[in-house]
């Protein structure tokens, strides 16, 4: 149940204690969101618990406290009363499903999530209940989907979140983090330590060697994502227009127009899942960025490149909420 919103002190808010350990925190994204705030306001109530905890709204409420608000609007949930730690947790990963995030921010989610899960089977609850409902075979395909990965993807993204955790100096720790947040795989390579063998020169000048599937692909800098700056400003604007149309709708406005509001915020959505941060594994390929094809003549099986994603990736647009 979630009550009306009420105006409170945020400095009366507490930080959910898992919330910094999933989500990482950015001053840029800070400075943005002050910034509008200082325009716009709190436009989107905080949500939290009855005993203050935030569940939605860590970065509004440090906004408010740094633009010296007294008061900002705040909704609270029940807790479900048997289990209100697991719940609390569960409502967390949900309230941030929209925010964009890092390739590590999703795999802390779904580190955070096989523990919940864990949590519950240990408390004799039917986790594969949710697991058939949905049609998933596995676990980890359930997670992974939930946050834009394969499940292949997920077991080794976990991987390299644990070499992360156990890494034994600042820096080793920064390299892992900084290759991961490029690719899973790329992450993979640096946390395994795995090396490719250095072709001798002279063998380069009798035969070069014939580039993968993958390395022939464009970098990015190179242009592969040529339109992810002007999409990235069309979504901001939309979005600003959706709220500022938002704020201005009354109980009188026409239903038809209500509609069309709405329908600005469900396109923003679909227009940002193709953003590159924001893009997920390819379904037909499955991240790899290459098909098996056979050859009509020969009956071979040969590698051939996926025509469908940009470097393994493609927009996934979920069903809105608007």
């Amino acid at each position: 149940m979630i009550s009306d919103v009420v105006f409170m002190d945020p400095r009366l808010l507490k930080d959910h204690p898992e919330n910094s350990k999933i989500y990482l925190h950015n001053e840029d994204d800070m400075l943005e969101m002050i910034e509008s705030i200082r325009e716009h306001d709190i436009i989107q109530p905080i949500v939290a618990t009855r005993n203050n905890i935030i569940l939605s709204g860590h970065r509004r409420k440090k906004a408010a406290i740094r633009l010296n608000k007294e008061i900002v609007p705040v909704t609270f949930v029940d807790l479900e009363k048997e289990e209100p730690v697991i719940h609390g947790i569960e409502l967390l990963i949900e309230y941030n499903h929209y925010r964009i995030k890092s390739n590590i921010e999703k795999l802390r989610e779904v580190e955070m999530k096989k523990k919940t899960i864990s949590a519950r089977k240990a408390l004799g609850e039917d986790t594969n209940k949710e697991l058939k409902e949905k049609g998933y075979d596995k676990t980890r395909d359930m997670l992974g989907d939930s946050v834009g990965m394969s499940g292949k993807t997920v077991d080794k993204g976990l991987k390299v979140v644990k070499a992360i955790d156990d890494a034994e100096t600042p820096e080793e720790k920064h390299k892992i983090e900084e290759a991961l947040n490029k690719s899973v795989d790329a992450g993979y390579k640096v946390a395994t330590e795995e090396e490719i063998e250095e072709i001798p020169a002279d063998f380069k000048k009798k035969k070069a060697k014939l580039p993968s599937i993958k390395d022939s692909v464009v970098d990015l800098t190179a242009g592969d994502y040529f339109y992810s700056r002007d999409l990235s400003d069309l979504c901001k604007k939309m979005n600003s227009v959706y709220d500022r149309l938002r704020r201005q709708r009354t109980k009188d406005t026409p239903k038809a127009l209500g509609s069309m509001i709405g329908n600005i915020k469900e396109m923003e959505e679909r227009l940002k899942t193709w953003i590159p941060d924001n893009m997920v594994d390819c379904p037909n390929c499955d991240g790899e960025m290459e098909l098996d094809h056979q050859d009509e003549i020969r009956g071979d099986v040969v590698k051939v490149a996926c025509d469908n994603c940009l470097r393994g990736k493609v927009g996934h647009y979920k069903e809105s909420k608007y």
